[in-house]
């Protein structure tokens, strides 16, 4: 086990402290945020436990322009080296279990992120969805029309 990590100048590195935050929320049963990660079987790669030296060389490298965390891919996985990939605060935010997701076009995608592909605003997607129970095809091709509601009446939409 590896007590301390590569240093710049006599700091630890930027990507040291995130190993090192991982293996805490992982791991650590007494971190405050272990019931989020390791309380809910989200794990990392043994050898990435082990060793800061392995888990360094296998991240991709982070992008230069704007703010980047290291995040999950699949966020009901571990951090593995398939499963990892640097996002933006943005992205990090469409990829949480509060996200309501959906199957659209193939895909498991967020309420949000559908309503801003089809021009739906989410609100309205997501009443679509949950109140009126529609199919996400109906949901995602109705018109918007203010003040208009919709009924099915003795099989019929009106």
């Amino acid at each position: 086990m590896e007590n301390h990590g590569a240093t710049i100048g006599k700091k630890q590195s930027p990507l040291y402290q995130v190993w090192a935050q991982i293996k805490q929320r992982c791991l650590n049963e007494d971190h405050p945020k272990f019931k989020n990660y390791g309380g809910r079987g989200i794990d990392m790669d043994p050898r990435w436990q082990e060793s800061f030296a392995t888990f360094q060389p296998e991240i991709p490298p982070k992008p230069l322009e704007g703010r980047h965390s290291l995040g999950r891919i699949d966020n009901n996985k571990g951090y593995w080296p398939d499963n990892v990939r640097w996002e933006t605060a943005f992205q990090q935010m469409r990829n949480t279990r509060a996200n309501h997701m959906i199957l659209h076009e193939g895909k498991m995608k967020p309420i949000a992120q559908v309503g801003e592909e089809t021009g739906i605003p989410r609100k309205l997607l997501q009443k679509r969805l949950v109140n009126s129970k529609l199919d996400v095809e109906t949901a995602v091709t109705r018109p918007i029309q203010r003040g208009h509601y919709y009924i099915t009446w003795k099989g019929e939409e009106l």
